[in-house]
């Protein structure tokens, strides 16, 4: 299966806000062509008086290697930069204890082996997001011996975060 993430984070990198979740591919084969869209859905009254129930706003999202090439071959962190064009631009830490909103993640994806499709779902609401914190790192690197190192991926930590100065 896919795994997400049961708590988004906002931390603080490089002078920047961002928005972050973990995802994973737990299958034995490879996910192909890989991608992932984040909306955040909200009711939104206009300047006209007119109340929109779901209105919803597209969230810019990347990886760690800052391109929308997901390659699911171990678990990887999506992140949203906090900017002005952010729908979360206005939301301090206080307000998200109360705001009233729901990001929604869709990853669509081939299975490498039958060439189907597949279609996953998660979402957020403000009380899964936790603000001051990051994700705790899952890859550590351990030496085999002087010529060559090899990973560990601790899915124990998948969903723990830890605090962070923000």
């Amino acid at each position: 299966t896919v795994m997400f993430s049961k708590i988004a984070v906002v931390h603080k990198t490089d002078g920047n806000f961002f928005l972050s979740f973990r995802v994973g591919n737990m299958r034995r084969r490879q996910l192909m062509g890989t991608t992932i869209n984040a909306m955040l859905v909200k009711t939104k009254l206009t300047a006209e008086g007119e109340l929109i129930s779901f209105f919803h706003e597209h969230l810019d999202i990347t990886t760690e290697g800052k391109d929308d090439l997901y390659l699911l071959a171990w678990p990887v962190v999506v992140f949203h930069k906090i900017d002005k064009n952010s729908p979360l631009w206005n939301i301090s830490p206080e307000e998200l204890l109360v705001a009233d909103f729901e990001i929604i993640v869709v990853l669509e994806a081939s299975c490498e082996a039958t060439g189907g499709s597949i279609q996953v779902r998660t979402s957020y609401l403000p009380s899964e997001i936790q603000w001051g914190y990051k994700l705790a790192p899952l890859m550590t690197k351990y030496k085999v011996d002087d010529n060559y190192g090899k990973y560990n991926i601790d899915f124990t930590e998948f969903n723990k975060i830890v605090p962070m100065d923000t």
